[in-house]
């Protein structure tokens, strides 16, 4: 499945931004845990000389708190689109869901790849009808506003990516440019491997 998103940092108090989504649809709540994994005999799962990671393969535990209780898990494998300037285009995800977050888990190490980085977040997820809002605060990283177009039909990405930045810089909410890169490879520049510091 192709997505077509843009997502940016946010530099406003948590209670500010939910004032300014609460006029949309809430879907609901959510804590994520996402394993990346890699392999040791491969570079393909691991960020470039940039630090660009174009490719992944995950395990999600996903929690829900609002509006039922219940948890899910996914595995996933993403590829990232650029352009040659090296700006992200688009992604290119495959997702299928597992019963059992803890066997999949060892299901992964038992053929041979190696947990990249984790990521712990707690989402806001909020419904209109051209868009899915994600308000993010994510662990060691902070805040994050995500929106995805749900209809791609058969317009650009340019065309999309200018409808989603009119409708983000509607909110007026004090953001950041659009990020290049996701928050693994963020993440990753911010504390290292395996979470150790960089040295």
């Amino acid at each position: 499945m192709r997505e077509v998103e843009i997502l940016v940092r946010l530099f406003e108090n948590k209670e500010k931004v939910m004032r300014t989504l609460k006029r949309f649809e809430l879907k609901e709540i959510i804590t994520i845990l996402d394993i990346y994994f890699y392999n040791p005999k491969s570079k393909k799962l691991l960020p470039d000389k940039r630090g660009v990671l174009k490719e992944c393969f995950r395990l999600r535990k996903k929690v829900m708190i609002w509006p039922r209780k219940g948890h899910r898990s996914f595995l996933t494998y993403k590829k990232d689109l650029f352009e040659k300037s090296g700006k992200w285009l688009c992604s290119e995800e495959h997702e299928i869901e597992a019963s059992d977050f803890q066997t999949a888990k060892e299901i992964v190490h038992h053929l041979g790849l190696t947990e990249l980085i984790e990521i712990k977040n707690k989402r806001y997820v909020f419904n209109t009808p051209k868009y899915e809002i994600v308000f993010e605060d994510v662990e060691k990283l902070g805040l994050f506003l995500e929106v995805e177009y749900k209809h791609l039909k058969k317009r650009s990405i340019d065309s999309i990516k200018k409808d989603i930045w009119i409708f983000i810089e509607s909110l007026n909410l004090r953001i950041g440019k659009e990020l290049n890169e996701g928050k693994p490879a963020l993440l990753l520049k911010k504390v290292g491997f395996g979470g150790k510091k960089n040295g």
